[in-house]
Parts: structure tokens; sequence; C-alpha cells
């Protein structure tokens, strides 16, 4: 889930909490994750106050909750990559990966890309359209 998180941002690079910071695209930091007790990552915004989280399902994916401890978004592995549902169980896309990155389908096909940086963190894909994607509202 660290990299469709990243994905949702402009730039991140690792830090020193073994996560990621996140970068909107005029440079400033917007966010950080931090692995937690549960074998996933803590989810904070700028002030690094926690906004969520994320744990591993049975489905072999991960399960995304916001800070009142409420279902936004799951992933499971599938036949055309990972599949994303939103907080109410709903597909709303796929991942696929690759060898410089990955891309994220929406159900109507419009497609997102990043790749892996030389920071150890994702860059998006500045030519892909991404104004008709949807993604839960954590930061």
């Amino acid at each position: 889930m660290s990299d469709f998180l990243d994905s949702m941002f402009h730039q991140s690079t690792s830090n020193v909490f073994g996560g990621e910071n996140m970068y909107s695209q005029n440079g400033s930091l917007i966010g950080s994750t931090q692995p937690n007790v549960f074998g996933g990552e803590n989810l904070y915004d700028a002030n690094h106050q926690m906004i969520g989280h994320t744990t591993d399902n049975v489905f072999g994916g991960e399960n995304m909750f916001d800070n009142s401890h409420q279902l936004v978004g799951s992933t499971q592995p599938g036949v055309m990559g990972t599949n994303v549902f939103d907080g109410h169980h709903q597909q709303i896309g796929h991942v696929q990966y690759d060898a410089t990155g990955g891309s994220f389908h929406d159900l109507h096909g419009q497609q997102m890309s990043w790749q892996n940086n030389m920071f150890g963190g994702v860059t998006m894909d500045p030519l892909q359209n991404t104004a008709s994607l949807s993604f839960p509202n954590l930061i």
C-alpha cells in the first residue's frame, strides 16, 4: 500500500523512521509514513499528527483506516495486479507494477503512473491525466 499511497503525491523520499516523506509539486512536506507494530504503516500530516494507519488483511493486502479507525480503503491481490477498494468494499481500480514503478488504473480506464526515484521514493509521471481520479481524503 505504501507505493500506492506515495503515488497519490508528487514525490516522496525515504525517511529516518523507515517510512516515506511525501511532498507536493512545489516541494513542501505534506505528510509522512512510518512502520507500526501491526506490520503496516502510520500516516501523518505535515505537522506529524497521525491521520491514519494501515494493517495487513486476510486477503493478502492491506486495509487503510482514518484516525477514527474507520476503514477508508483496502487492497487485495488479483489477476490484473493489486485490486484497490474504497471503504465500502467497492472496487475503484487496480495497480500494476513494472520495472520502473507502477500504474493505477481506475474503473474508467484512466491511468496514473509512478516510478522509483534516486531518493528511494516515488515520483509521479506529470504527463498522466489524473483529473478524474479520486482517493480517500486523508491529507
